[in-house]
């Protein structure tokens, strides 16, 4: 169900709790409410979203304490959905500033490039430089759980650094592009 009133919107997910396992409900109801808040935030939609239960699942599965993490006072992955928003768009805004740096020379370009589902980032050098064909992926940034990985950083002064400026912690940046064994010593998250 979803309501608008005085300009605040709301959407209410309701929940029976019918089936024979109240840990398959509430793995459901979770599930649910993931995936319509993804949507909701895919669609830029500016919408709270309520989950609706009777009385007596309340007092029996949402007082406990797994129960209580998600009710009332939101679920745990809004913060993560909205973290991994912004860092999204911190990613975007970053590819674009380097975008808008012409290329010294030759015919090219550079674009950036967002994938549908804002999981992977590219930012790409096409075009050509004389008669070499010019096409290349400069940066591939890609969102993996809750973490930023740099698949590439082909940046000159290296686009994690910026990431960081802008707000991206470093314990949620992955420097892919290093072997396993390295990660540990580079100061950013190993996996």
């Amino acid at each position: 169900l979803t309501a608008e009133k005085e300009g605040q919107k709301i959407a209410v997910e309701i929940k029976s709790f019918l089936s024979r396992s109240p840990v398959k409900d509430l793995e459901v109801a979770l599930g649910q409410y993931v995936l319509y808040k993804g949507i909701m935030t895919f669609r830029e939609e500016n919408r709270q979203l309520y989950l609706a239960i009777r009385d007596d699942v309340y007092l029996d599965i949402f007082s406990e304490p797994i129960g209580r993490i998600f009710y009332r006072g939101g679920c745990p992955m809004d913060n993560l959905m909205d973290n991994l928003t912004e860092y999204g768009q911190i990613i975007e805004s970053t590819l674009r500033h380097y975008a808008s740096i012409p290329y010294s020379h030759g015919d090219v370009t550079h674009q950036v490039i967002v994938d549908a589902n804002r999981q992977n980032f590219l930012l790409m050098t096409i075009g050509w430089e004389g008669h070499r064909r010019v096409h290349a992926v400069i940066v591939h940034i890609q969102i993996v759980g809750d973490k930023i990985w740099i698949q590439r950083d082909g940046i000159e002064d290296s686009v994690t650094a910026d990431l960081e400026e802008a707000g991206i912690p470093k314990d949620k940046i992955v420097l892919a592009f290093y072997p396993d064994h390295v990660r540990p010593h580079t100061g950013y998250a190993i996996a």
